[in-house]
């Protein structure tokens, strides 16, 4: 190690107390026509990880145990119609989070928080010394999100067995405020503007059921938006079927198939194109429930 570098030290003793009440109303407009709001808070605690234990070789990330949880206030306005064989609804929704959890790059241009000093030592200025050779990123609670949007949900039952479901979502996710270098204002990573999916369910028999699912995703950024260029993956279209029967009241077997036409997508994060990990390719599953 460095000189002055030390190993941390004992952390002191931190307790976090939060009320986290949730209301929801319903007013029946109609009798086939329903009203209704939400309001909640939530929050969400520090991992482990993001309080104390740092890791890295000549990349380091360093935790920070003095990291406070983030904390989350949601609200909704809905509308509900239904009749005997169909039924649809929609819902308006708004969410703001405080104190995001997420990691910096320590630069000349950054101050030294002391966690970093503990590792880095004393005398380093945001630049590669001997105990921190590379990048060194620090986590901090210094950002806020928003994210707003509409979600559209139907679904009709015909008749002779089948029943035709979808949905739509349109979500504005962003920065608020960032100490992190990214951008306000702008589409958050993994986060796409719209998703989008169909289901058609036929139940042939008293023992016989099948579906095919059809789910859209719209263009989305992939690596941290401070990279320049952006890693950016285009929008697309993921089937998947399955069927199931019922042999006796003892045996079920089923079927199922995802990925029908093996597209290649991710739904992970990336910081360049070889490190882009896919998600399951086309997929076939066979399974038998036996009740006893």
């Amino acid at each position: 190690p460095v000189a002055g570098a030390t190993p941390g030290g004992p952390v002191p003793g931190l307790t976090k107390t939060a009320f986290d009440p949730s209301l929801q109303l319903r007013y029946e407009l109609a009798e086939s026509l329903d009203l209704r709001a939400a309001a909640y808070k939530a929050f969400r605690a520090p991992g482990l990880n993001n309080l104390y234990r740092s890791f890295g070789s000549s990349s380091i990330t360093i935790a920070n145990p003095l990291l406070g949880p983030e904390t989350l206030v949601g609200k909704e306005l809905g509308l509900d119609w239904r009749s005997a064989s169909a039924g649809a609804g929609v819902t308006l929704f708004d969410a703001r989070v405080r104190d995001v959890v997420a990691t910096y790059a320590i630069t000349a241009a950054t101050p030294i928080p002391d966690a970093v000093k503990n590792i880095c030592g004393d005398t380093y200025t945001g630049t590669p010394n001997a105990a921190c050779p590379g990048t060194v990123s620090f986590y901090t609670n210094g950002q806020d999100q928003r994210s707003r949007g509409v979600e559209v949900d139907a679904h009709w039952t015909p008749g002779a067995g089948l029943t035709l479901a979808g949905y739509a979502t349109l979500t504005h996710a962003t920065y608020t405020r960032s100490a992190t270098g990214d951008p306000t204002g702008v589409q958050l990573s993994l986060v796409p503007k719209g998703v989008a999916g169909v289901n058609l369910a036929w139940q042939a028999s008293e023992r016989w059921t099948t579906s095919f699912d059809l789910r859209y995703n719209s263009p989305m950024t992939l690596s941290s938006l401070t990279l320049s260029p952006a890693l950016r993956q285009g929008g697309y279209t993921v089937a998947s079927a399955a069927t199931r029967w019922r042999v006796d009241e003892h045996l079920e077997v089923a079927l199922g198939v995802g990925n029908l036409g093996g597209k290649r997508y991710t739904d992970g994060s990336a910081s360049n194109p070889q490190g882009v990990s896919l998600a399951a390719p086309r997929t076939a599953r066979v399974s038998f429930d036996v009740a006893f």
